[in-house]
């Protein structure tokens, strides 16, 4: 048997927000990804999303908050600001940043593909990545995940 590692941006589906987990990170996981970090800098505030606003999108006019991409991410059709700030992050972000921000309680898993799968900015990669973290793998297409087994 063969492994196929596929992280390149061929076509793939997302799996629909029902596939994952709606919880939150558990307590205590950003401390144990970042030691030393402050335990404050988690949920609105966490610390990979005003790491991403600060690196890739000083640039930016008027750049989001975390607050607006935190906030952004629990509506079900974010607007305005809202809506600007949740596609800067899935169009800013890499998926280790946006896994960081999940151990800092920014947003749930669901919450987070329900946004990609709406908005389709992240890429293939990233759907691949995330369907790895998905609570239910028989919702997840088979050809959608980072390795494939070839017999």
């Amino acid at each position: 048997m063969q492994v196929i590692y596929c992280y390149d941006d061929t076509a793939c589906a997302l799996a629909p927000p029902e596939a994952f987990s709606p919880r939150l990170a558990p307590d205590g996981l950003a401390a144990l990804v970042n030691p030393g970090a402050d335990p404050a800098w988690i949920g609105e505030r966490a610390a990979a999303l005003d790491f991403v606003i600060g690196r890739r999108m000083c640039g930016y006019s008027d750049p989001p908050t975390a607050k607006e991409i935190y906030d952004g991410l629990r509506e079900a059709e974010p607007a305005g600001r809202r809506r600007l700030a949740v596609t800067a992050w899935l169009m800013e972000s890499s998926f280790e940043e946006k896994l960081e921000a999940w151990a800092q309680q920014a947003y749930s898993w669901r919450m987070l593909a329900a946004a990609m799968g709406r908005f389709g900015l992240s890429g293939y990669r990233q759907y691949r990545l995330l369907n790895t973290y998905a609570e239910k793998p028989a919702l997840v297409p088979p050809d959608s995940y980072p390795i494939r087994w070839k017999p």
